[in-house]
C-alpha cells in the first residue's frame, strides 16, 4: 500500500521540485533544503487539489503545512479525511 508520504514524494517528483534531492528526509525543511520555494509551492498546490480531491485556502499556506515531505503529507490526508466526512454526512 502506497503512503501518503510516497504519493507526495512522487507528486513532487513529478512536477520536477524534487530530483536529486530525493534523498531528502521526511522531516527536513524543503525551504531551507531548496528543494520548494514560493513559487514551486505555486505550481504544487493545484496538482495536490487536483490528485487528492482537496482544496488548499490561501490561509493555509503556511510552512506548517508545507515545509517537509511530512508536514505536506499530513496536511494532505487531514484535508482529504474531512472531505470524505462531509461527503457522508450530506
Amino acid at each position: 500500500m502506497t503512503t501518503w508520504s510516497q504519493r507526495v514524494r512522487t507528486q513532487l517528483a513529478a512536477l520536477g521540485i524534487l530530483g536529486d534531492e530525493s534523498r531528502v528526509t521526511e522531516t527536513e525543511s524543503l525551504m531551507d533544503a531548496g528543494v520548494l520555494d514560493s513559487l514551486r509551492l505555486m505550481d504544487l498546490v493545484p496538482e495536490l487539489e487536483k490528485t487528492f480531491g482537496i482544496t488548499v485556502e490561501p490561509e493555509e499556506l503556511t510552512p506548517e503545512n508545507f515545509d517537509s515531505i511530512s508536514a505536506i503529507s499530513i496536511f494532505v490526508a487531514d484535508k482529504s479525511r474531512a472531505g470524505r466526512s462531509r461527503a457522508s454526512d450530506v
